[in-house]
């Protein structure tokens, strides 16, 4: 290995404390003078500790709002990805010079106009990846490109191999420890036993993505995360979740289209140690033909272990079996995951319950539009064993 001087900057996860010992990936930082130092701050100062002095600043944010000469965003949102597209006015050439570099953060909040002010959702955030300027006949305009947390995590890859033992971590610790690497924080709406019960060897290979480690974790179990800001909250989507809101009455459908479709899978034979358990919908198989789905994961040493990790793969296939898509006036508060009642009179379609299982948000000043559009899945599925 070749000699080399070079340092790195760590910081704590956001929302973390000190004895929570969860901190970002280190990253190569412009430290010219090569000291070691700490950074500490509040909400007015920030601290610069050295061995032989500590500087003293007010905090500046420096953000900057755009919203006067925005001209179209949209934001697209899937379980594993999501990016936005804000185009600005650039016509007296202000953002000649980007006010956000690459990196940057950007922040997204949709609402409404109300007689009682502006009214608008948790804010999204973003991390610009890509700036377009634009030339058209006698327009200009400039673009930033974002990735959500999902999309930062498909980029950052781990240096060196890190390993959990059986019984070392459960699901949810070792989930919290690989988003911290990325400097985001975790909060549970809704948790699965298996979340918090399970306590499986894991292995974070080096050069793995942190998103790949992360979707290859929560293979294990029902639960799924969503981002909200710089924070995953963990679902455990259930056939008993409540709708939480209703379109197609006092909330007009622009556009819909529904679908029936065949599971992807319909039989779940889970393969442990020493155990081996089936799990599979009779119905569904007679109708389509049995589609088998095995799973080898010799940590699972119970039948009960087996069965948690066969609902698991139960509650993938409902969610990614599609059931229909719909376009209305924008929601700001609706959610990845959220279940919501869809009523159609011209289709038959009276408060039917779907799960929304990815969002398009889309404002427009050139067509007037600012609308959602909610791609559906079905609340969920369980299996007989």
């Amino acid at each position: 290995t070749e000699a080399y001087s070079q340092m790195r900057l760590t910081a704590e996860a956001a929302s973390s404390v000190f004895a929570d010992n969860l901190w970002t990936e280190p990253a190569v930082f412009n430290n010219y003078g090569k000291t070691i130092f700490t950074i500490l701050h509040n909400t007015t100062y920030l601290w610069i500790v050295r061995q032989n002095r500590i500087l003293i600043a007010p905090t500046d944010s420096n953000m900057q709002d755009v919203s006067a000469n925005l001209q179209n965003i949209e934001a697209i949102t899937t379980p594993r990805d999501g990016s936005v597209a804000v185009e600005l006015r650039n016509d007296t050439k202000q953002y000649n010079s980007p006010i956000l570099g690459i990196g940057a953060q950007l922040e997204v909040e949709w609402g409404y106009q109300t007689p009682s002010g502006v009214l608008y959702t948790s804010v999204s955030t973003y991390w610009v990846e890509r700036l377009e300027y634009r030339r058209e006949a006698y327009k200009s305009t400039m673009v930033f490109h974002a990735l959500d947390a999902w999309g930062v995590l498909k980029k950052l890859r781990a240096r060196y191999q890190y390993v959990w033992a059986a019984g070392a971590a459960s699901i949810e610790d070792i989930l919290k420890w690989l988003l911290a690497r990325a400097g985001f924080s975790y909060t549970t709406v809704s948790a699965s036993p298996s979340i918090t019960g399970q306590t499986p060897p894991f292995t974070l290979y080096a050069n793995e993505t942190y998103a790949n480690a992360i979707i290859r974790l929560l293979q294990k179990v029902p639960d799924v995360i969503y981002f909200r800001a710089a924070t995953a909250r963990a679902v455990n989507p259930a056939s008993g979740d409540a709708s939480v809101y209703a379109y197609g009455g006092a909330h007009a459908i622009l556009e819909g289209r529904y679908i029936t479709e065949a599971l992807g899978v319909n039989s779940v034979i889970v393969i442990g140690d020493a155990i081996t358990t089936y799990d599979w919908e009779v119905t569904e198989a007679a109708a389509s033909g049995e589609r088998v789905f095995q799973v080898y994961d010799k940590s699972l040493t119970t039948a009960a272990l087996a069965h948690q990790r066969g609902a698991a793969e139960e509650s993938r296939a409902a969610r990614e079996r599609a059931s229909g898509i719909v376009t209305v006036p924008l929601q700001p508060a609706q959610e990845l995951y959220d279940v919501i009642d869809v009523t159609d009179s011209l289709l038959g379609l009276s408060a039917s319950r779907r799960r929304v299982a990815g969002l398009k948000h889309r404002y427009n000043t050139r067509k007037g539009e600012y609308s959602l559009t909610m791609q559906l899945s079905n609340v969920f599925y369980t299996f007989a064993p």
